[in-house]
């Protein structure tokens, strides 16, 4: 069994055995141990995959433990297909190899997700603009673009908005005065001073701003990306003035 965990509740008085159960106390203590694990070499890449009757009998077991263990009711329909994609219907004519259609939006960050999910076989539609930036106005645009576009491909599956990255890091001077980057003539951005986050006020305030793009493509499969870390390496020149922290 996964967890030897069983409790008696207070029926036990009366000779039965509680229905109360609890997770192992090692799970929720606040004891920490140190553990080292040796390299597993070349173990992970000469090992054979698991066939798909042993998945799914191992997750089967476990699925059955832990609804008896903890009282849970959960369904033992399980969906073990291997596949990344969803398979066209039954009767379906389509004789070419199902190609899901994505929507990105956002601006360089994503423009290069969009350029890898084309290289990997998608059929993409790139709404992406390096530098863009969350403003009521590019919102507007961008809507705009995509109502037309879900028009002319009504079969797009998938939305990927990738949208904070230029709207969450700013420059900051000694008073605490913030600014946004600055692009220079070759279409670089730069980070005057002190290099500042967005507040979490900013932050909830710019996403509701992307409400009305997420609610025109409620009926889709839609992944919001975070925005990525930043010069953690190194800053965006050798200005001194620039990223001073």
């Amino acid at each position: 069994m996964l967890y030897e965990v069983l409790e008696r509740g207070e029926e036990e008085e009366e000779g039965g055995l509680g229905d109360r159960r609890r997770l192992p106390r090692s799970l929720i203590g606040t004891a920490t141990m140190t553990f080292t694990m040796a390299s597993l070499g070349v173990t992970t890449t000469s090992l054979d995959r698991i066939s798909e009757s042993t998945e799914k009998e191992v997750i089967e077991s476990m699925v059955e433990e832990v609804s008896l263990l903890f009282n849970l009711d959960l369904s033992k329909n399980i969906n073990f297909s291997r596949s990344t994609q969803d398979e066209p219907s039954a009767g379906s004519h389509h004789t070419n190899q199902y190609k899901e259609i994505v929507m990105v939006v956002g601006s360089s960050h994503a423009k290069a997700l969009a350029e890898k999910l084309n290289e990997a076989g998608h059929t993409v539609i790139n709404l992406a603009v390096g530098g863009w930036t969350i403003t009521e106005e590019n919102m507007a645009e961008v809507r705009n673009r995509m109502s037309g576009q879900l028009g002319l491909s009504p079969s797009t599956s998938t939305l990927i908005v990738m949208a904070m990255d230029n709207s969450v890091y700013f420059g900051s001077d000694r008073v605490g005065t913030r600014y946004p980057p600055l692009r220079d003539a070759d279409g670089k951005y730069h980070i005057q001073g002190k290099m500042v986050m967005a507040e979490k006020g900013d932050v909830i305030e710019l996403t509701k701003m992307m409400i009305p793009i997420l609610q025109l493509t409620n009926n889709l499969q839609m992944i919001v990306i975070s925005p990525l870390p930043r010069y953690l390496e190194r800053p965006c020149c050798n200005d001194p003035g620039h990223i001073t922290n």
